[in-house]
């Protein structure tokens, strides 16, 4: 009876390993095939890249104490760390959208309605008559 529950004990970590497995092969898929995929892979190597400048914080960070206690120079480096990352994202999102603007360009579409109206005369006579009896009209309409 105990090797029969060992055998089984050791099936069932062979089908964990198996599906652990099989997600890190869609998850690397994942990584490969799609847009989400592409841009987790940029950050990961922006993070390799910034990770000389970020190194001598995090060996403060975990220098500061035991793996348990909360010292006020770990929470001020923490705090710093996640202002720093914030910080460098917002100018990078404005660098992005400036740099955006430069190639789409920066003047604003704005559309004109004109309304022309056309009035037939024989004469220029007539033409005069015409206005001067539209504009007696507005006159009299905004008394």
């Amino acid at each position: 009876q105990e090797f029969d529950g060992y055998m089984r004990k050791i099936q069932r970590q062979e089908a964990q390993e198996a599906a652990y497995q099989e997600k890190l092969r869609q998850h690397e898929e994942w990584r490969q095939t799609t847009w989400s995929g592409f841009a987790v892979r940029q950050l990961q190597a922006l993070g390799q890249a910034l990770k000389p400048i970020a190194d001598p914080f995090i060996e403060v960070y975990m220098d500061s104490g035991d793996d348990n206690s909360v010292t006020a120079e770990r929470i001020l480096v923490y705090v710093g760390l996640r202002m720093y990352i914030v910080i460098c994202g917002c100018l990078f999102l404005y660098a992005f959208t400036r740099l955006l603007q430069v190639v789409v360009g920066s003047k604003d579409i704005v559309k004109v309605e004109e309304i022309v109206i056309i009035h037939e005369h024989e004469t220029e006579e007539e033409a005069a008559k015409a206005r001067a009896a539209q504009t007696r009209g507005k006159k009299q309409k905004a008394q």
